[in-house]
């Protein structure tokens, strides 16, 4: 038991320093509006990590029961997804941004909550 917490808390720290867009976006803002804007935004992408991971424990029970019913799940997931490809493909307008407006934001609930929209595009 105590082998797999240390070996759980090991993995966790890795998975916490790993590189990727979210450490991009986190540097970005802290250059652009400070440190405490970029520790805001940090917050932000951790109260979001914690939020997924509480709701995958939490849901994981339920999803165990559905076995039953895989056909059916599989099948509307299937349309689901058709559905919204042909969207995609024929309603959505695309707009490209040129990138050259500024990340200019005021207060820490404001970085925080880009931090948990940057976390939910980028897991």
């Amino acid at each position: 038991m105590t082998a797999a917490i240390i070996a759980g808390l090991g993995l966790g720290v890795f998975l916490s320093v790993s590189v990727g867009p979210v450490i991009f976006a986190i540097i970005k803002y802290s250059i652009s509006n400070g440190w405490r804007a970029g520790i805001s935004f940090a917050l932000g992408v951790s109260a979001s990590d914690i939020m997924f991971v509480l709701l995958g424990n939490l849901a994981s029970a339920f999803i165990g029961r559905l076995g039953t019913h895989t056909f059916i799940i599989g099948i509307s997931g299937g349309i689901l997804l058709i559905c919204m490809g042909i969207y995609g493909l024929l309603f959505k307008k695309v707009r490209i941004a040129t990138g050259t407006s500024a990340l200019r934001c005021s207060g820490p609930a404001i970085m925080q909550r880009s931090g948990w929209v940057v976390s939910d595009e980028y897991p």
